[in-house]
Formats: C-alpha cells, sequence, structure tokens
C-alpha cells in the first residue's frame, strides 16, 4: 500500500510521455504528408497517422481514468478516515461520560440531577470536537469535567471484583457524604437511591448508624 503512491505516479509519467511522442509523430506524418505528391506514399502516410493518433486517444483515455481513480482513492481514504476518527470520538465521548453520569445519579437527585446531565452534555459537545480530544487521556477528561461539574468521582471497582464488594460500601459513605441536608438526619438515603447500590445484608453493616431510609 506505501508503494501505491509511487506507481500511479509512475504510470502518469508513462502515459504523458507516450502521449507526447505519440503527438510528435503525427504531427511529422503531417508534414510528409502535406509535401508527399505520390498517391500510394500518402495513403500509406494516412493510415500510419490515423494509428499515431489513435494511440493518442487511447493514452488520454488510460490517463484520465488512471487521475480519476486516484482521486476516488484519495477521497474513499479521507473518508475512512473522518469515520474513523468519528467512530473514536463517539468511544472515547462515551467513556468519559459514563463515570460522571454515574456520579450525578449517585451525588445529586431531581431538578439538580437534571441540571448538571445538562452541563454534562453541553460539556461533551462541546469538547469532543476539539483537535485534542482524543490526545489527552480520558481520565483527565473525567477529572476535569467532575471539577467544573463540582462533582467527586466515586471509585470505580477493579476488573476482578463486582460491583456489589466493599467498593460499593465506599460508594454509599460517599453518596452519604454528599447528600444535600435534610432535616433531622443529614445522612440519610431514600429507599430508592440505597436500593440502586445493591448491597447485601453483609455490606450494610458498617452503614448503621449513618443512614436512615426513607420514602422515595
Amino acid at each position: 500500500m506505501s508503494d501505491a503512491p509511487r506507481t500511479l505516479e509512475r504510470y502518469e509519467l508513462i502515459l504523458e510521455r507516450l502521449i507526447t511522442a505519440g503527438m510528435e509523430i503525427a504531427l511529422d506524418l503531417q508534414e510528409d504528408f502535406a509535401q508527399s505528391e505520390d498517391r500510394d506514399q500518402k495513403a500509406r502516410i494516412s493510415r500510419a497517422f490515423d494509428f499515431s493518433t489513435r494511440g493518442v486517444r487511447q493514452s488520454l483515455l488510460l490517463l484520465e481514468r488512471l487521475q480519476r481513480d486516484t482521486r476516488r482513492a484519495e477521497r474513499e481514504a479521507r473518508d475512512d478516515a473522518l469515520a474513523q476518527d468519528k467512530l473514536q470520538r463517539l468511544q472515547r465521548l462515551n467513556a468519559v461520560r459514563a463515570p460522571i453520569a454515574r456520579a450525578i445519579d449517585l451525588q445529586a437527585e431531581g431538578y439538580e440531577a437534571i441540571a448538571l446531565s445538562a452541563r454534562l452534555t453541553l460539556a461533551l459537545s462541546r469538547d469532543h470536537e476539539a483537535p485534542d480530544f482524543l490526545t489527552i487521556p480520558t481520565q483527565r477528561h473525567i477529572q476535569r469535567l467532575c471539577q467544573q461539574l463540582g462533582l467527586e468521582l466515586p471509585p470505580e471497582p477493579a476488573a476482578d471484583e463486582p460491583a456489589t464488594d466493599d467498593m460499593a460500601v465506599r460508594t454509599a459513605r460517599l453518596t452519604l457524604a454528599r447528600t444535600p441536608f435534610r432535616p433531622p438526619c443529614p445522612g440519610h438515603l431514600s429507599a430508592g437511591r440505597l436500593a440502586k447500590l445493591r448491597l447485601t445484608p453483609a455490606q450494610m453493616l458498617p452503614l448503621r448508624g449513618s443512614w436512615q431510609p426513607m420514602a422515595d
């Protein structure tokens, strides 16, 4: 594939030389035809002239086709590159959005959660088209956006541990710490939000005394 441009360039050069040589032959034959007075010789010159000009026309058609195919190949390569870039940006956008959306779900609710989600969507729609969006690491995007939105990113579970282990307990504690004040217990969670954490009874033990279930 790396030699393809050089090969096409060499083909174009060959065709251009054939066209030039064919035109020179045709012009010489035209001059010979004008100077000749013998009818048989003129007939032979005429046939040679037709053969030479036919070769020129064929070379011109081949050159035009080659240039057209080259332009199409370049256009398809650009389209493929743009499609690949778009796909990579979409994948990076989803990778950035997912943990922040999870943080919003855990740390906010109601109109506050709606407003934070709208701000996140607006920020990502602007950032994902930036030239350096793919070069900046995903975690840096996440940290910057969480800082802009006033969120604390919950810890991610390790690849070899389920989402309902001790990591979920730490996430619950983080949620309790960030829950807005609701007298008389500032650290309570609604039953619906607590159910989203999918804690086992054993994992609920460290949280006793720090939350009170409420109706949604």
